[in-house]
């Protein structure tokens, strides 16, 4: 029997280094919080550590989709996968419990977490998604404080950005049937 580690760091500029030992080390995935208003950004730290390794799989641990409009999230997924190889990125995303606490907030609702998600997937996809002021997902009508999400397709009708794997949704179960693996 086999047993796969992973680690999961506190953002800061050691992060790269952090995550070069966990490879040495032997472990599977390298994680990094996102909560901007204690450390660093996390995709910036990812990036740099992409870098440095070369097998270890990275990603946020967990992003919260609250904090950055859909397009931000999508466009940082999208270099991380460039610099590291899609394979080995993999997106937790939670409720921010602590990245929102610091900013006197409380967890997004699930089912808030589970639409803002799916934005996210169909923006990197290259597929509109229509998202208010904080990032939900809405249907297609326009509203005032809507406004659209979409990634423009490169030359050919290609979409430039390479397909990641793998999206973790961190919830409650209810949720999982609207959480396949595949992007």
């Amino acid at each position: 029997m086999t047993i796969e580690l992973s680690c999961a760091c506190a953002t800061s500029p050691e992060s790269r280094e952090h995550a070069r030992i966990a490879e040495a080390l032997g472990y599977r995935r390298a994680f990094l919080f996102d909560s901007p208003a204690l450390y660093p950004d996390v995709w910036v730290q990812l990036c740099r550590a992409a870098e440095c390794t070369e097998r270890i799989g990275l990603g946020p641990g967990v992003l919260v989709p609250s904090l950055r409009h859909p397009m931000t999230n999508v466009a940082a997924i999208a270099t991380l996968a460039g610099l590291a190889g899609a394979a080995r990125v993999v997106v937790g995303v939670g409720s921010g419990f602590t990245g929102r606490m610091t900013m006197c907030q409380g967890a997004m609702r699930w089912s808030d977490v589970a639409d803002r998600r799916l934005t996210a997937r169909r923006t990197y996809r290259g597929r509109s998604a229509w998202a208010d002021r904080s990032g939900a997902r809405r249907g297609t009508s326009r509203a005032t404080s809507s406004s659209a999400t979409s990634r423009p397709r490169s030359r050919g009708g290609r979409r430039p950005y390479p397909v990641v794997p793998r999206w973790l949704h961190l919830g409650p179960d209810v949720d999982l049937k609207r959480t396949p693996t595949g992007m």
